[in-house]
């Protein structure tokens, strides 16, 4: 067997070092999204259990932070808007049952066609990060806005519209309170 096989280059046999004429940041580095805040180099000895050998590793580490500026501007916004907008029907008489259904179902098909046209623009991850929750939520919410709709257009079908106009006036405040908090909770997770 050769002595200068791979797998026989062992920590005592192999040193990595770093030079640091070549490590850090450029001057121009200029990555779309991201700020890049640091870059570090070092070398580490790792244990590679398979081979029951120290190896001498370099670990490059670079810390970035992600510009969020575009994502709340053009996607978190404009989806917040829908989701209020589906809202709207809460103030609209219970007996104006076809101006709150057709309102209801244009937001939802809002949202649904807004989140077709901003696919492209979110990063394709294989994992769910927060916007992808806040995603979620607001079609959450904005469905729950149609299902209050139905049920507040079926109480008022069975003459039922105190009961109505008290779903109504619950929903003007639990919708946007809820919203808010679940807002305060997604801003926290990510900071």
């Amino acid at each position: 067997m050769c002595s200068t096989f791979p797998l026989d280059w062992t920590s005592v046999k192999v040193q990595l070092q770093v030079d640091e004429t070549f490590t850090g940041l450029a001057d121009q580095l200029n990555i779309s999204d991201w700020k890049i805040k640091s870059a570090t180099a070092e070398v580490k000895d790792v244990t590679i259990y398979a081979l029951e050998q120290l190896r001498s590793s370099f670990v490059l580490t670079i810390s970035a932070e992600r510009f969020l500026g575009f994502y709340v501007w053009k996607i978190m916004v404009p989806m917040a808007l829908i989701v209020f907008m589906s809202w709207s029907v809460f103030w609209i008489d219970s007996k104006q049952f076809s101006t709150q259904i057709g309102l209801s179902a244009t937001s939802v098909l809002t949202m649904v066609a807004f989140i077709f046209s901003t696919t492209n623009m979110l990063p394709q991850l294989g994992y769910i990060t927060v916007l992808d929750l806040y995603i979620v939520a607001s079609t959450v919410f904005v469905f729950a806005a149609l299902l209050v709709t139905l049920a507040t257009g079926y109480l008022a079908w069975i003459g039922r519209f105190e009961l109505c106009k008290r779903l109504d006036r619950i929903s003007r405040m639990a919708f946007p309170l809820a919203f808010f908090v679940l807002g305060l909770a997604f801003y926290a997770s990510a900071h």
